[in-house]
């Protein structure tokens, strides 16, 4: 029923019979009223459009515009003009204010810039408390309030800085040529701080069967990845040997500089501390890209069935710049919308394999490298003695110096401190951190293994496709592994950011021979060498392929009387499914395990792979962390 008529004038009752109403929707779901005169439509109580149903009629005081009365009279044709003025404003006002609310919930990130506390709680049997994600996995957050240390440095200028006698840098973005140097490269043999560079590793040739595998029966088809990946090039961490030289500088009086060492007395030392710089940025980018296009196919196929890209990271800001600047060079710039980044928390009284130290209390360091220090560079700093007055050049000096030979070139292109080593300095360099990484967090370190089994558990479980088994656990989060939004083990691909100690704990874990035997320096085709195992954005890839039978040991099927290859029947052979290791493009071989076959290719078929770490958990690694 309508309300009264009584408070209509003659001319409002006029202008009411002339329009027809119909409020319907855009392809958006946004509403929109249609409105046409009613002189010469036949039967105007009839509906505009074909399927339109008229809405039932309302008990309440509404015109026929759908307008209660009191707004009937509310227009601004009876209003004052000062009154029509300011309604317009404020209109205009609250229309502004809407469309900047869409534009900022539509364009800002999914993650705040100023840390956030995470939720926590105590799980039960772990000894630690965990984070517990506090959003949905589809859209988890990657700022979790636990950054770590970090300082920003000085912005690059290479440009200003260019002389004639630097070699050039090729495509490049630094300068690792270094003058009057031909015969050798520094920058492959720098350890850990190497900037990214594919491994030379013995016992498979990869320009041979860096291939698809292909059994007697067809190709074999790649079902999962799975990725653990160390972060980009870095700033110094805080209390590196680098501030020993920042320290000598920081007043130059009374010191005199001359030869080779002239540069210092100019020399700004610029660096920040643990962030990643440009170049580490794009290590990690064109890792992504290459991810993309190895198993875009994978992920894509995961995406269609609802299942995002898995990543984790630790929380130190450069471990999440790494995951970030991974995912954009894999998805684009829209990474977000298709994946899922767990970020967890470093940082004591928090399980996280990504960073297996602060659940592991039996870590210390074993290698001491001052006093190695002190033997291999001595000899070096009596040789730059000379060219230095005011101080002592004391070998730890030159190790930082060695240090920023790296450091300064990946943050600002090229480094002055390079051309002061010789080749000897250099090899003595490497092996030194050789030593320290096997022997602090590898096989050679009684925890080594320990910190590494955590995520060797982890990804059993996703290679098998099974829940994560708590009465096992280590160095885990029983909090996220237990929930299946948080430890996902349907998906096809996975990437975890974490630590060079990280990875080389993982191998530890792994029991591969090649890996478990200590470095010598005379070796050099030693397979635990850090520059090759561990540089910058070093990259440890398990890949699980599916083949219709048996791949042959051998390049190719046997040939018949006709030349043909001979084509075994399906029936023949099951179906069997291999798993293959790579690190830093290189394949590893596998059949340095006993359980797996002796082949050229580095395949193992994934029953043999999984009966030779069975017994991971009999061999008493995690009593040495407790």
């Amino acid at each position: 029923m309508h309300g009264p008529r009584d408070s209509f004038d003659a001319d409002e009752i006029e202008q009411e019979k002339l329009i027809l109403h119909q409020i319907d929707s855009d392809q958006y779901g946004r509403p929109v009223v249609h409105s046409v005169p009613s002189e010469g439509v036949e039967n105007a109580s009839a509906p505009l459009e074909r399927g339109y149903v008229p809405p039932a009629q309302r008990d309440d005081d509404l015109a026929h515009q759908g307008r209660p009365e009191w707004l009937r009279h509310m227009t601004l044709q009876v209003l004052a003009p000062p009154q029509r003025r300011f309604m317009r404003l404020g209109m205009l006002a609250l229309a502004l204010g809407l469309v900047a609310g869409l534009f900022y919930f539509a364009l800002s990130p999914s993650s705040s810039l100023s840390p956030a506390k995470p939720s926590s709680t105590y799980a039960a049997g772990t000894g630690a408390y965990v984070e517990l994600a506090s959003q949905a996995a589809g859209s988890l957050g990657t700022n979790v309030g636990y950054p770590g240390s970090f300082r920003t440095g000085e912005p690059p200028h290479f440009a200003d800085e260019m002389r004639a006698a630097t070699p050039t840098r090729g495509a490049s973005p630094i300068q690792t040529a270094i003058p009057h140097v031909t015969q050798f490269r520094p920058f492959e043999h720098m350890g850990p701080l190497t900037p990214y560079t594919s491994a030379q590793l013995a016992g498979v040739d990869n320009a041979k069967f860096l291939t698809t595998p292909t059994s007697a029966n067809g190709t074999c088809s790649l079902s999962q990845v799975h990725i653990l990946h160390r972060h980009g090039a870095r700033y110094p961490t805080e209390g590196a040997p680098t501030h020993l030289v920042k320290a000598l500088l920081a007043s130059r009086q009374g010191l005199t500089f001359s030869g080779p060492l002239e540069f210092l007395s100019k020399y700004e030392y610029r660096l920040g501390e643990e962030l990643l710089v440009p170049l580490g940025r794009e290590q990690l980018h064109l890792s992504g890209v290459q991810a993309a296009m190895d198993y875009g196919r994978l992920a894509t196929s995961d995406l269609a069935q609802g299942r995002r890209l898995f990543v984790r990271a630790g929380s130190q800001q450069r471990i999440v710049d790494s995951a970030r600047a991974w995912a954009t060079g894999f998805w684009g710039a829209d990474w977000t919308q298709h994946t899922d980044m767990d970020v967890q928390i470093e940082a004591p009284g928090f399980n996280t394999t990504l960073a297996p130290n602060f659940a592991c209390h039996g870590v210390s360091d074993v290698f001491n490298t001052e006093a190695y220090v002190n033997e291999t560079l001595s000899t070096t700093a009596k040789r730059l003695q000379k060219y230095m007055q005011g101080a002592t050049l004391t070998p730890m000096l030159l190790f930082g110096m060695q240090q920023l030979c790296s450091y300064d070139t990946v943050a600002y292109g090229h480094s002055d401190f390079c051309q002061l080593f010789t080749r000897e300095d250099w090899l003595a360099y490497e092996y030194g951190w050789d030593q320290r990484f096997f022997y602090d967090y590898g096989a050679g370190h009684p925890a080594g293994a320990a910190m590494g089994l955590g995520w060797l558990n982890e990804f059993l479980s996703r290679v098998t496709r099974t829940p994560w088994n708590a009465t096992t656990q280590t160095s885990e989060n029983r909090t996220r592994n237990a929930n299946a939004a948080l430890f996902p083990v349907d998906h096809a691909v996975y990437a975890d950011f974490t630590h060079d100690s990280v990875l080389t704990s993982v191998l530890a874990a792994l029991r591969l021979p090649s890996f478990n035997t200590p470095p010598k320096r005379e070796d050099e085709a030693r397979a635990f060498r850090s520059s090759h195992v561990i540089p910058f954005a070093a990259r440890l890839i398990f890949e699980v392929w599916d083949c219709p039978s048996p791949v042959p040991p051998v390049t190719s099927a046997p040939s018949n009387e006709h030349g043909h290859k001979r084509r075994i029947p399906l029936a023949a052979y099951p179906a069997t499914h291999y798993v293959r290791m790579k690190l830093n493009d290189a394949i590893v071989p596998l059949h340095q395990l006993a359980e797996c076959e002796d082949r050229a290719d580095g395949l193992c078929t994934l029953p043999a792979f999984l009966h030779a770490h069975a017994d991971r958990h009999e061999q008493g690694w995690w009593a040495h962390c407790t």
